[in-house]
């Protein structure tokens, strides 16, 4: 992978990158090929570990997690640093986390600026896209710097709680669950910015023929106004008439 990389390097395999060389030819994840290119553009500084990973003594993710860790360290750094990081890596119960937080630690610690850029860099990228998918639902990706990431994990661990028995929702389902519950309780508190004069809220005309409308969305199911009503914490009941004149309005606390 390093010779290809050489010859990628010089235009040989024409316009792509050598992650997307990898990810057409051997049909692996971006991730994958960045994790498998970093290891092998450090080849000859990374030998003592390569060693470990040959012997079994570390595993391959191990390797990785070590090779991202010195990659950007001064030269003079580079050396004791993946010695210190083998010797965590050795250990049974040394976790790819652990080891993650240990190489974070050492670049602190033998290259402030460096980890200052690399903190900038992370802050610099900071993403979150929504997107409307086919079926009606949102997407959403992004990424988070890591202080901010971990403030985010925070607050859904905090609603996630412990599940009670029973629960048959994946991990995936009581984050997302969290998730709206954490935005339920902001719309709730009435204590975000207003948009156009207006307090951010849900909006649900429902008629008189039985069905519902979700203002801003379109046509919702007995079903979902079941589940939107659940979530809420204060519902404000309006009566209109057919010219739109208020008739009723009350607060419900739910």
């Amino acid at each position: 992978l390093a010779e290809l990389d050489s010859r990628q390097a010089i235009g040989e395999l024409g316009p792509q990158t050598t992650v997307d060389w990898l990810r057409t030819h051997t049909r692996i994840s971006a991730a994958a090929a960045d994790n498998q290119l970093t290891v092998a553009r450090q080849y000859d500084e990374l030998q003592p570990s390569l060693e470990k990973v040959e012997e079994g003594a570390i595993s391959f993710e191990s390797l990785q997690v070590i090779a991202r860790s010195v990659k950007e360290l001064p030269q003079e750094a580079t050396e004791s640093a993946q010695a210190e990081l083998l010797a965590a890596a050795e250990s049974p119960k040394c976790e790819p986390q652990q080891l993650r937080r240990l190489g974070d630690e050492i670049k602190h610690r033998d290259d402030p600026s460096g980890w200052a850029r690399s903190a900038l860099r992370q802050h610099e990228k900071r993403s979150l896209r929504l997107f409307n998918l086919q079926d009606g639902m949102v997407g959403i990706e992004g990424s988070l710097p890591g202080p901010e990431g971990h403030k985010f994990r925070l607050c859904l661990e905090s609603l996630v709680g412990i599940p009670p028995k029973g629960d048959k929702r994946t991990p995936e389902q009581r984050s997302a669950d969290a998730l709206i519950e954490l935005c339920s309780r902001q719309i709730a508190s009435g204590k975000l910015p207003k948009q156009g004069g207006r307090s951010p809220q849900l909006t649900v005309i429902m008629k008189t023929d039985g069905t519902s409308e979700l203002e801003g969305y379109g046509p919702i199911s007995a079903g979902t106004l079941k589940r939107l009503r659940g979530q809420d914490h204060v519902e404000r009941r309006q009566v209109v008439d057919g010219c739109g004149v208020t008739l009723n309005l009350s607060l419900i606390h739910i």
